[in-house]
């Protein structure tokens, strides 16, 4: 029992490093920042702290910044900072801390519809890539991805749940005192798949990926091969990932890699016919359920796609981990960490309350706590968030 105790403890104090671009704490006065002065462009001076962490992050000389909030807070809780040369997010209060970056593509707020945009007085953070436009009033105008997904932990096991940008907003507090309770839960059912409950500090090493990793996307429903009312689904477009990555692999490297060539013929680099129909293959393989027009596909399901692999490419499996509550978890965390440094890209879950279109995106590069994760939105998304994670899957031979 005392054992117990312990890992509950220490779990929720990982919860509270998961939550910790959740800069600002209910009832903590001392931890908000001061009130700020936004100019005609919603822009504010930025914090001498944060404008200096943004450079020696991510490389970005900025002096303003787009206050982006949390549904429950008045103050700021990052500063969004978009330049020529990339976009970046950092905490608006506490130590400063860059939660996510990246050099190419529109930053969260730009990835809003230009319509939205235009209309907007507040943009709301819910989760990492996980954005949200509201008006003067708070009401929900858009949000940054396609379709929302709440993790639903209420239960033995984790699952997810679609929900409108409005409810998503409403509930945001309650996602995040589910998620300590979950915490406990996981404590005491000590359930995770193959994997320690702890892996201690994010190792500070750099690894990349050999070669280049495509960038896919969902189907949306009636295109092409896709005859359902759904979205083909990111795990099938995951796995699709990481078949052209392993076939371009082979065509590369033969004499290392030629045992991947089977996986998808002459892949492309983006979207065609032939990935297409992967895809939808794949999203029968993985049994994507279709829910109000939203294709989705648990962690343990993502394994049932072992035997496809090998009729495809005898000798080739593939290795996975993930906890059944979604939690992030570090031995999950240091699996994929493990597949970097061999050079193979993998499969992350992403999200610790909510997930958007990609909440399967594919890690291609890791750096002293962060991956760089290849969104599949057509080079929108792409950049470096921290290595929080509950599944983990990458090839091998």
């Amino acid at each position: 029992m005392k054992r117990l105790r312990l890992l509950a403890g220490a779990l929720l104090a990982g919860a509270g490093a998961v939550l910790a671009g959740c800069a600002t704490t209910a009832g903590d006065e001392s931890a908000s920042p001061a009130a700020v002065n936004v100019d005609d462009d919603g822009l504010v001076t930025l914090p001498s702290e944060a404008a200096a962490t943004v450079k020696a992050t991510a490389g970005l000389d900025a002096t303003r910044g787009r206050p982006i909030y949390e549904p429950d807070g008045d103050a700021p809780a990052y500063f969004e900072i978009a330049t020529a040369s990339g976009w970046a997010v950092v905490t608006a209060s506490g130590p400063a801390r860059v939660v996510e970056y990246g050099t190419t593509g529109r930053s969260p707020s730009a990835r809003l519809e230009l319509g939205v945009r235009s209309a907007m007085t507040r943009v709301y953070r819910l989760d990492a890539a996980v954005y949200v436009a509201a008006d003067g009033l708070g009401n929900a105008l858009g949000r940054s991805t396609r379709s929302l997904l709440r993790i639903d932990r209420s239960g033995e096991e984790a699952t997810f749940v679609p929900v409108s940008t409005e409810e998503a907003m409403r509930t945001w507090r309650a996602a995040r005192t589910e998620l300590l309770e979950a915490h406990v839960k996981n404590a005491k059912s000590l359930r995770t798949q193959d994997s320690p409950l702890f892996g201690g500090t994010a190792p500070e090493r750099t690894c990349m990926v050999k070669g280049e990793v495509p960038s896919y996307d969902q189907l949306s429903p009636g295109e092409g091969p896709n005859t359902t009312a759904c979205m083909s689904g990111c795990g099938p477009t995951a796995w699709a990932t990481l078949f052209g990555w392993g076939s371009r692999r082979a065509a590369a490297d033969p004499a290392n890699d030629g045992a991947f060539a089977g996986l998808l013929p002459n892949a492309p680099l983006a979207m065609n016919a032939d990935v297409s129909n992967l895809m939808m293959q794949i999203n029968r393989v993985v049994r994507t359920s279709c829910i109000e027009g939203q294709g989705m596909t648990t962690p343990w399901a993502m394994g049932d796609v072992g035997g496809f692999i090998t009729a495809r490419a005898p000798g080739v499996t593939f290795d996975a981990r993930y906890n059944f509550l979604m939690i992030a978890d570090n031995g999950v965390r240091d699996a994929m960490l493990d597949a970097l440094c061999d050079g193979r890209p993998a499969i992350v879950g992403t999200g610790s309350l909510f997930g958007g279109d990609g909440h399967y995106p594919i890690a291609k590069g890791y750096s002293n706590g962060r991956f760089e994760l290849e969104m599949g939105w057509g080079g929108d998304g792409n950049g470096w968030y921290d290595a929080n994670t509950w599944y983990s899957a990458a090839l091998r031979h």
